[in-house]
């Protein structure tokens, strides 16, 4: 579900995985935490592609040569990563103005069923890429008979040019591929690029929506930066609770099963100028700046650089709906 990982020797990833870290609460004091943790769990591999390929062989079962996927003893192997439809229905459809014809891209799907709700609600054009290929070999077999519209694409989320075109989406979802980008060894180049890739894929009107286990103080420094365009509002979400009727899966990893805690979602929509005459050559430039300056420092903390919209309103840590209270607008 991430991008490729970038090697390095392992003594100077080690100092700077030492080097890098954020403050959190634990117990009411204040203790130091990795940048790859969160809620006090170290998010060990999430940020290897290796670790992914691995956790979806062992949950997708293999996929037979006539394109049925084997059944085993976890379900389907199917497994949605911290929000499905039932969580996140009631601000997704807005988003969409109910309209069943817009288009939507999964950024990172991995194994999640949310695509396949999205397309039982009637929401057919779905797209859905990953870079893992078993996993989109799974779930595409998985659904070419149920839903034979749905679309999966094999693809790095940092750099999809060759196989999705821009401006293409309504909107553009992704859960938690930034929280496995934090425990990259060059996250700083690796959410760049991948955060641009999104702005770039979607529509002028659309919507780009992450949901994430991290708080506004580490995600929208990022998502609010100017070359991306985006006024950004997030909203704090409850984790959905297991269902052994087969609703919500749990994960054969438990290190992931204790991570359905609440967490946010990011809705960025664009900014009011967007439109606007050399709107698009100003992010252009300040997208090349910003490349500069990650690909120089690939795994150094990006400092907050709010645009003009957000520096007159509350700092992000304080402007956040609690769920079910938003008033949602639609794209």
């Amino acid at each position: 579900r991430v991008a490729r990982t970038h090697g390095r020797p392992a003594a100077a990833a080690a100092a700077a995985a030492a080097g890098i870290r954020r403050r959190c609460m634990d117990g009411g004091a204040l203790v130091d935490e990795p940048r790859c943790a969160t809620s006090g769990i170290e998010l060990k591999g999430f940020g290897d592609k290796s670790y992914w390929e691995a956790t979806y062989a062992a949950e997708c079962q293999v996929v037979a040569a006539d394109g049925a996927a084997a059944k085993g003893d976890d379900d389907d192997g199917c497994f949605d990563w911290l929000q499905g439809w039932r969580g996140l229905g009631w601000l997704l459809e807005p988003l969409l103005a109910r309209d069943t014809a817009r288009s939507v891209l999964h950024l990172g799907c991995g194994n999640s069923t949310l695509a396949e709700e999205f397309y039982d609600q009637g929401y057919r054009r779905q797209v859905s890429s990953d870079i893992v290929p078993g996993v989109i070999e799974f779930m595409a077999a998985r659904n070419r008979t149920l839903r034979p519209e749905m679309q999966w694409v094999v693809a790095d989320a940092t750099d999809v040019c060759g196989s999705l075109e821009a401006e293409s989406f309504d909107l553009v979802i992704e859960k938690s591929v930034l929280d496995a980008l934090f425990c990259s060894d060059r996250h700083a180049a690796d959410f760049a690029h991948f955060l641009h890739e999104a702005s770039r894929l979607v529509k002028p009107r659309g919507i780009f929506l992450s949901v994430s286990m991290y708080g506004p103080k580490q995600i929208l420094r990022w998502l609010r930066q100017p070359a991306f365009g985006w006024q950004v509002r997030a909203v704090r979400l409850e984790a959905e609770e297991e269902d052994d009727g087969g609703g919500s899966k749990r994960l054969q990893n438990p290190q992931l099963s204790r991570l359905r805690n609440s967490h946010f979602a990011y809705v960025c929509s664009p900014r009011p100028d967007r439109a606007e005459r050399g709107a698009a050559e100003r992010r252009g430039a300040l997208w090349q700046a910003l490349r500069r300056r990650v690909e120089a420092e690939p795994d150094a903390e990006v400092a907050s650089e709010a645009s003009e919209d957000d520096a007159g309103s509350s700092s992000g840590a304080s402007s956040v709906d609690d769920e079910g209270r938003a008033g949602m607008r639609s794209s």
